[in-house]
């Protein structure tokens, strides 16, 4: 190895830490606990493939690329990549619902947007210019996509489809390993062998009053 202490010097260095004895180790990951927060959304965007283009644009994603707790103890907490689905299904018998329309209730519940995923868009676009701020409950969850793709999961029967997604995922902070503290450790171990880090997902959305 080449040393650069040639090309260094101590004189003008800016970077300046703590000695041995009160250096602060980095502690490990933590991800917001599960609960209600209010939080907004400070970015987000429409999932696309490599190439640019919408993935599935009949009933495209959108991702919520970073949302941030805005009140209480946890104020200023972050997390990200949150993914909100826009394919509808029956929640009630003959009434359809999407996780896009949950959203759009929480952002203002009077707006109709329609049915038109451009008027969606802007809707989004308005919270985060506007930093309006909902109400959702977090939840935990690891997928454990390696198990999936070696059980071939995209190209199986809805059943077995829905089966295998079962095996795939952990949902739930209580569900999650302990740690000598039984504090809630954001990883698991997957049925593939390889260990998953636990993501903040939205579980529920309460529509704006």
């Amino acid at each position: 190895m080449t040393s650069e202490v040639m090309n260094l010097q101590d004189d003008i260095f800016e970077g300046e830490v703590a000695g041995v004895e009160e250096y602060a180790d980095q502690t490990g990951f933590t991800l917001i606990p599960e609960g209600n927060y209010k939080i907004k959304i400070n970015k987000y965007s429409v999932d696309r493939d490599k190439d640019g283009m919408i993935r599935n644009p009949k009933a495209p994603t959108f991702v919520l690329e970073e949302i941030e707790v805005v009140e209480g103890d946890l104020a200023g907490r972050k997390a990200f990549f949150i993914r909100v689905r826009s394919n509808s299904y029956e929640r009630q018998p003959g009434v359809k619902a999407s996780e896009l329309g949950d959203l759009m209730r929480a952002i203002d519940s009077t707006f109709d947007w329609e049915n038109r995923i451009t008027l969606a868009d802007e809707q989004i676009a308005k919270a985060v210019a506007q930093g309006i701020v909902f109400k959702a409950r977090l939840r935990w969850s690891a997928f454990d996509s390696a198990h999936w793709n070696s059980n071939d999961g995209s190209q199986l029967d809805k059943p077995e489809q829905k089966a295998l997604g079962k095996e795939c995922r952990l949902s739930g902070m209580k569900n999650f390993p302990k740690d000598s503290k039984g504090i809630a450790v954001p990883e698991w171990v997957g049925p593939s062998g390889e260990t998953i880090a636990a993501r903040i997902e939205i579980a529920q959305y309460y529509p704006s009053r």
